[in-house]
């Protein structure tokens, strides 16, 4: 298009791309050259980015807030959501919710329907749980003897 005389503006326009994709796509060599020199601005510039971006996070106006307890979110976090000691918390308050239905002897069918897991995910979080020294002994399920099993 370009060798046929079209405007960068009429093939960015075409492709829908902006004009300075249009001119590396047609310009050889061009793409090299933008990136070269992106990467040397980022080079030069490394120290003043990174004190703006720290600037940034270190702003309580851009932070979100839990929405449990209403506090500033960790510096990164700029939309609303649980913080950290929250969601620890929470954790936390599930993990003393397992202890105590299996200490009362709920099955983990039970215990994995209140909590809305699948069975399969209470087993790994007993599992988690047990490594974190939570107190979950082990249920072992006698067998019926042999001889019930063939005179049924």
């Amino acid at each position: 298009m370009r060798a046929d005389g079209a405007l960068l503006r009429e093939i960015a326009d075409t492709f829908g791309v902006a004009t300075s994709t249009a001119l590396r796509w047609t310009k050889p060599g061009e793409m090299e050259r933008s990136r070269a020199s992106a990467r040397e601005w980022k080079a030069r510039n490394a120290e003043r980015n990174r004190a703006a971006y720290n600037a940034y996070n270190a702003d309580p106006k851009n932070r979100g807030r839990c929405l449990t307890c209403r506090g500033l979110m960790g510096v990164g976090h700029h939309q609303d959501g649980e913080c950290r000691s929250c969601a620890t918390a929470r954790v936390h308050e599930r993990a003393l919710h397992i202890v105590e239905m299996w200490a009362q002897g709920d099955s983990g069918h039970e215990i994995a329907a209140s909590l809305g897991f699948t069975e399969g995910y209470l087993s790994v979080e007993i599992g988690r749980l047990r490594r974190k020294g939570y107190s979950l002994p082990y249920r072992y399920r006698l067998a019926a003897p042999r001889h019930q099993h063939l005179a049924a």
